[in-house]
């Protein structure tokens, strides 16, 4: 089990959970599972109202489950073959669900006798869950089947690689639960979260900033400004959501020297949707959002030096948000040398960093949360241009992400953190 990432474990509970309600409630449809930020979940519809007493014996079920240590079978399927496998079954809602589906291929997990539209990762088999406990249920919004209305409840539960540390979870976990980020931004009148069927059956969550919460984002935007300008960034504002192609343009339309200097400019940006947050992972996953990006454009020369500025940059306002990270820096399979640009900036900056292998050569800040989750925060990304080089770097990546995560990362420090926050940007 200590090969296996937290996702995979709790990806891997929820599917359990769905077998074990089939198992005793056969006559239910399973709608959708997920890994939350503790644990596991999963919707079902039921045919008779669902009643608590029945927990004791899921999980009892769950665990018989993880004890027989049944191998875990995934397959890839063509979304129409995949909707045929499922109504076989039947699984209403995976058949549904895999016609549905935009891509070529869909992901089916399999279990003995159970079947499921899930996408990975997850575990090699049930044995390597650990120990389990459900923790209750709760009215999910209502389903559309077979022309009619249907209640639909969620079952949610928390994983832990045994039971020992499961025993000290429980001991804490009302303070957990408290600063999980959509709990907490209600609690503390940042947003309001509203929850809603869309129309293809999937949860859709839309959340409502509040003045308090709408304080705290032109708060980061303006330390962002400030920290940028102050740094000798151009500000600027453009149009469309693929800034690095905008900057590069705009360097083009300014007939920019780059033998007299780098340019550098930053910008904040929006991507606006209709779609809401994710319903699984709230702020984490906000279709709608605000992002920052900022450029440096320069020749080998300089190089060096400004990946050494961008790395002491993004170190001083990781530390000024309150993370203790931890800094990763991906070796590309191709441009290898653009990883020794950053392992040589890193060294000379004295940062300590882990290798990880990654598609782009890139420095990135991961931060712990209170449930044991390696998030990715601030991050630098390095490219070849022409005859120079292109430094990408952002603070926030997405400012409604952020703000989840210093949420999971602080707990009850967050509220202190955004007061100074606003007091550096003169913003009372």
């Amino acid at each position: 089990m200590a090969s296996l990432t937290l996702t995979q474990i709790r990806q891997t509970a929820a599917e359990i959970l769905a077998a074990a309600v089939l198992e005793i409630c056969p006559d239910a449809h399973i709608v959708e599972g997920r890994a939350t930020f503790i644990g596991f979940a999963y919707d079902f519809l039921f045919p008779k109202p669902f009643s608590k007493d029945l927990l004791p014996y899921i999980e009892e079920r769950m665990y018989k489950i993880i004890q027989e240590d049944l191998p875990i079978e995934y397959h890839e399927m063509i979304p129409d073959n995949a909707a045929e496998f499922f109504r076989s079954y039947p699984r209403y809602y995976p058949s549904v669900y895999a016609k549905q589906h935009p891509g070529p291929l869909v992901e089916v997990f399999k279990m003995r006798g159970f079947a499921d539209l899930c996408p990975g990762p997850y575990a090699r088999s049930t044995g390597e869950v650990g120990a389990i406990k459900l923790l209750g249920h709760s009215k999910r919004p209502n389903i559309r089947y077979r022309g009619a209305e249907k209640p639909v409840i969620g079952i949610h539960g928390i994983v832990c690689e045994d039971k020992q540390k499961l025993k000290e979870f429980l001991k804490n976990k009302k303070q957990f639960f408290q600063t999980e980020h959509r709990e907490y931004g209600r609690a503390i009148s940042l947003f309001r979260i509203r929850m809603e069927r869309g129309k293809h059956l999937h949860e859709v969550h839309r959340c409502y900033w509040l003045k308090k919460g709408e304080r705290l984002k032109e708060a980061l935007y303006l330390y962002w400004r400030e920290s940028h300008e102050n740094a000798g960034f151009d500000v600027i504002q453009t149009q469309g959501n693929d800034l690095l192609m905008n900057h590069e343009e705009l360097l083009d339309v300014l007939g920019k020297n780059l033998k007299k200097g780098p340019w550098k400019v930053a910008e904040y940006s929006r991507v606006v949707s209709a779609e809401g947050i994710d319903s699984w992972k709230g702020l984490f996953d906000s279709k709608d959002y605000y992002f920052d990006r900022a450029h440096i454009f320069c020749l080998n020369e300089h190089l060096i030096q400004e990946l050494i500025s961008s790395l002491q940059f993004l170190e001083k306002t990781t530390k000024m948000f309150g993370f203790e990270g931890a800094l990763e820096v991906s070796i590309p399979k191709k441009d290898k040398e653009l990883y020794e640009y950053i392992k040589e900036a890193c060294n000379k900056a004295e940062l300590e960093f882990e290798e990880k292998p990654g598609k782009l050569a890139k420095a990135l800040w991961r931060v712990t949360d209170r449930y044991g989750m390696r998030r990715s925060a601030s991050f630098i990304e390095l490219r070849k241009r022409g005859n120079g080089f292109t430094i990408t770097h952002s603070i926030f990546n997405r400012v409604e992400r952020f703000i989840a995560l210093m949420m999971e990362a602080e707990g009850p420090s967050f509220e202190d953190r955004t007061k100074g926050i606003e007091k550096k940007t003169k913003f009372e």
